[in-house]
């Protein structure tokens, strides 16, 4: 989107900004002062002494008025929401207002040149009004609240309406300027997040030492050459398939069937069932990549790791009309306390997939956490979208 002011000009703006703020305010006081000049001698129609004060009286409020309300009950409760203080203060300048204008006539009407005229001034029947409704006047009596806004503060009011115009437009753009950076320091995150999850290490140094491993044992041993291929195609696809913002959901499921496999092989001296299933086609779905893995990875550490007793980890994905259902469940130790389970079970690696959940599928998704004496199980309801192309975000 083009910018509203050329970028010359913006700058010049910019840096003489001080120098043009005074000078519409010395406009201000100008344009005030001159229509006070003129329009309160022909409301008025009195001697000099009446119009005089009357003017500088009308200069005073417009202004007071303007710069109170505008620099300081406006920003403090109207641009903060609270909406009661700024009715209290407003009703009190108003009255404040009307009490300078009640003790104004009632000093000044006896000055007036109507006293010994059959024409009655302007100056007595105001003053004819406010002394028949007393102090609390604006308050019992519409009209001569209506009068004593007219004749106060009607300009000072329209002064106003600009300025709450300029300060709503800055008060949005920077709310905007803020969100777009919150959005993309969101994102930075979630980079680096995704960079920290791949290894620091040379890919290239590990990818050969794995060939070079797999070769001399390919033809020695064929379980131990195939845990080497699959260890490299985990590495393979976190370092370079995954650094995209999101990828097959098929992909991902099975990197998750080689991380079991690798760790049904680890832990084969252990009596502990590790299982997979999954129903129906993840093909043709979309999914942020090493967002399902935490669980499982958590289900080994906090869970069956080192368990002398039979244990299982049952990892489910059930895919159903772009909604996938995925499920974690692992044994746990049966003395551990419920507390001390979920305080195991929430290290940094969950709060950073919530975190990641909440900033990709916000309102798009439901993790339910279920801890038992003797099991720990996370049930986690994605709705995802069809494939797109997925997009490097690097």
């Amino acid at each position: 989107m083009k910018p509203f002011l050329p970028e010359k000009v913006a700058y010049y703006v910019e840096k003489y900004r001080k120098a043009i703020h005074f000078i519409l305010h010395a406009l201000l006081w100008v344009f005030t002062c001159t229509l006070a000049f003129y329009t309160v001698p022909l409301a008025f129609k009195d001697n000099n002494l009446i119009n005089r004060f009357f003017t500088v009286l009308i200069i005073s409020q417009t202004l007071g008025y303007f710069y109170l309300m505008g620099y300081w009950v406006l920003p403090a409760y109207l641009y903060q929401f609270r909406p009661f203080p700024l009715l209290a203060c407003s009703l009190l300048i108003f009255y404040l207002i009307y009490l300078s204008n009640y003790v104004s006539f009632a000093l000044l009407v006896s000055y007036s040149d109507g006293i010994n005229n059959p024409r009655e001034y302007f100056i007595e029947r105001w003053w004819n009004q406010m002394h028949a409704n007393g102090l609390l006047g604006p308050f019992k009596n519409l009209t001569l609240a209506v009068q004593n806004f007219v004749f106060s503060l009607n300009v000072s009011f329209s002064y106003l309406v600009p300025k709450l115009i300029k300060d709503f437009i800055t008060i949005r753009g920077r709310t905007v300027r803020l969100e777009i950076a919150n959005l993309q320091l969101q994102q930075s995150y979630l980079k680096l997040e995704l960079e920290f999850l791949r290894s620091q290490m040379n890919p290239h140094f590990l990818f050969n030492t794995l060939n070079s491993i797999y070769a001399r044992i390919f033809t020695l041993d064929d379980t131990a050459a195939d845990l080497v291929l699959r260890l490299s195609e985990l590495m393979r696809y976190s370092l370079y398939e995954a650094g995209v913002n999101s990828i097959g959901l098929d992909q991902e499921l099975s990197y998750i069937q080689n991380y079991l496999i690798l760790e049904k092989n680890r832990l084969s001296s252990y009596p502990i069932d590790i299982q997979f299933q999954q129903l129906g086609q993840s093909e043709g779905l979309q999914i942020a990549p090493l967002i399902l893995i935490v669980f499982v990875e958590n289900a080994f550490k906090h869970g069956v790791k080192s368990m002398s007793i039979p244990g299982v980890v049952f990892v489910n994905a059930h895919i159903n009309n772009n909604e996938l259902t995925f499920v974690v469940s692992n044994s746990i130790v049966a003395n551990r306390t419920t507390k001390t389970v979920q305080q195991r079970s929430g290290g940094i690696g969950l709060k950073n997939v919530n975190r990641r959940l909440e900033n990709l599928y916000k309102d798009r998704y439901q993790l339910d956490v279920v801890s038992e004496p003797d099991r720990y199980t996370i049930k986690l309801l994605i709705k995802l979208e069809q494939s797109s192309g997925a997009i490097d975000a690097r």
